[in-house]
């Protein structure tokens, strides 16, 4: 097997493909609007996804359907695509002694069908113009390469200036077979023994109608909503040195990727909805995927949704981060379907109050797995892509349980806290290590923590709230909005600190209304 799946198939090739944009768009916010990658629905669009992803370009689907001879449906006699596109090939009508009638009839059944696909696919977005641009056909391979062939003309008939044509898998001798189609070809691997496409795959499982439209929906997430580079790659490069922001001027998350754990409910919803709001495509992960399946209100269903509903970019990857192939699962899914990830952050917690002497080891590990492990993989995970990026912001939710109680303890102090005040501490201790390990790439690491009780419903379960003062309580927005100001802060200044939510809103000069 030469791939583990399309997904590996459609890296390995997007790092092949470089060559056909800018590099230095590849690790920044630009989108390479001169190139235009389009799949070959339906197993070509995972790995067209991929190579989108790399490239920053756009990502479609092309729809194409062979018109087939009446009396040899196999017998192609030309192809059509959307935008009228329409290939004849005269000879093979001529041969075949195909009239125009038959020819219409034939050219009307595969329009319908050609259109009813491409609503299924694309839904409500328009096709992405081909015209004047660099065409990247995809496909997860080619077997005869008819489909193919008939992909690389519908592009020239909807006006690409030059069309590439890249799989993963191809039989030898397979350049010849495209012509004058595409003017440049490229296979990563051509067997000497080829029978079938599949064969280069160890997951060759059946792409869906379904798994294609997310990924047109996770290429539009990116896309369309960073800044369109124009021109030659020297004015593309001299725009990005001059551009608007000033140092230590407020960011904004418009058109980025986040990952938001403990997304359920609480602070982790209300952070996730917060950065939608500002534009962001936003992965939201916790066990609880429907109402109901959890004692707490909230789930992930409902986090999206909010978000949705109001005109957002949502997904949900459920996860228990106790679990490390569940943390590996989570970047991974995320990446694939929304793009590379710019902010990370790590709410998710799971809390037992219980004194030393008597503290269940078990509950101990679940503690330390979830709160300090699963935040120090899922940066692992994260990092090299921002590194890469020059760019990304990581933000740790913390407690005031991280601080030193007063002793002797007031009589308010709770008296089970330590191992979720050691968890927090770990927490905060890793947010400024890393803060200055990853200062000189662009990326900001800061540590946030409610300055006073946010009712949650897991505050509510653990009965936190009993006897605390109203003033002594902060609504769910101000972690919301504090979350915002630092994942949108110039990583060279709004870095390394530990703080809480009313005190850097006060430094920032933002005020929050509660809803």
């Amino acid at each position: 097997m030469l791939f583990a799946d399309r997904w590996d198939a459609g890296r390995r090739l997007a790092e092949r493909l470089e060559h056909l944009g800018d590099e230095d768009l590849f690790h920044g916010d630009l989108v390479h609007e001169n190139l235009v990658v389009v799949g070959l629905p339906r197993g070509g669009l995972p790995v067209a996804f991929e190579v989108a992803k790399r490239l920053r370009a756009p990502l479609d689907v092309i729809v194409v359907r062979k018109l087939g001879v009446p009396f040899q449906p196999e017998l192609g006699m030309g192809a059509i695509g959307e935008g009228g596109a329409r290939i004849i090939n005269e000879d093979v009508v001529g041969v075949a002694d195909v009239g125009a009638d038959e020819l219409a009839v034939v050219e009307a059944r595969e329009r319908a069908e050609l259109e009813s696909r491409a609503r299924r696919f694309r839904g409500d977005r328009p096709p992405v113009s081909l015209a004047g641009r660099t065409v990247v056909v995809v496909d997860d391979g080619i077997a005869t390469g008819s489909t193919a062939r008939a992909a690389c003309q519908v592009a020239r008939a909807r006006g690409a200036a030059r069309v590439v044509l890249a799989v993963p898998v191809a039989p030898a001798g397979w350049a010849a077979r495209p012509g004058e189609d595409a003017d440049e070809l490229i296979s990563l691997a051509t067997p000497a023994s080829f029978l079938a496409v599949g064969e280069a795959y160890a997951d060759f499982s059946q792409t869906t109608d379904d798994e294609v439209s997310r990924c047109l929906a996770g290429a539009a997430a990116w896309a369309p909503r960073r800044a369109v580079a124009h021109g030659p790659p020297d004015q593309v490069a001299a725009s990005r040195s001059v551009g608007t922001h000033t140092r230590g001027e407020a960011m904004s998350l418009e058109g980025k990727v986040a990952v938001v754990t403990g997304a359920s409910r609480g602070i982790g919803e209300f952070v996730a909805r917060r950065f939608a709001a500002g534009g962001c495509a936003v992965a939201v992960s916790a066990r609880t995927v429907e109402e109901g399946d959890h004692p707490l209100p909230g789930s992930l269903s409902a986090t999206v949704k909010a978000i949705t509903d109001a005109g957002g970019t949502a997904i949900a990857i459920p996860a228990d981060l106790a679990r490390q192939e569940d943390r590996a699962r989570l970047i991974d899914t995320a990446e694939r379907e929304l793009g590379p990830v710019d902010v990370l952050v790590n709410n998710a917690a799971i809390t037992y109050f219980e004194p030393v002497d008597t503290f269940d080891e078990r509950h101990f590990r679940l503690m330390f797995e979830v709160q300090v492990r699963a935040p120090f993989e899922l940066v692992q995970r994260v990092l090299p892509g921002m590194r890469a990026r020059k760019r990304g912001w990581i933000l740790n939710i913390s407690s005031a349980a991280a601080r030193h109680p007063q002793i002797p303890p007031s009589p308010m102090a709770p008296r089970a806290g330590t191992a979720y005040g050691m968890c927090k501490a770990a927490l905060e201790r890793f947010s400024t290590g890393l803060a200055a390990e990853a200062y000189d790439d662009g990326i900001a690491v800061n540590a946030l923590s409610p300055s006073g009780l946010v009712v949650t419903p897991g505050v509510i379960h653990h009965g936190l709230d009993r006897n605390m003062p109203k003033e002594m309580q902060e609504p769910v927005e101000m972690m919301a909005e504090a979350s915002y100001a630092l994942c949108t802060g110039d990583p060279a200044i709004l870095t390394g600190k530990v703080t809480y939510a009313r005190s850097i809103l006060d430094e920032l000069g933002i005020e929050v209304t509660a809803s």
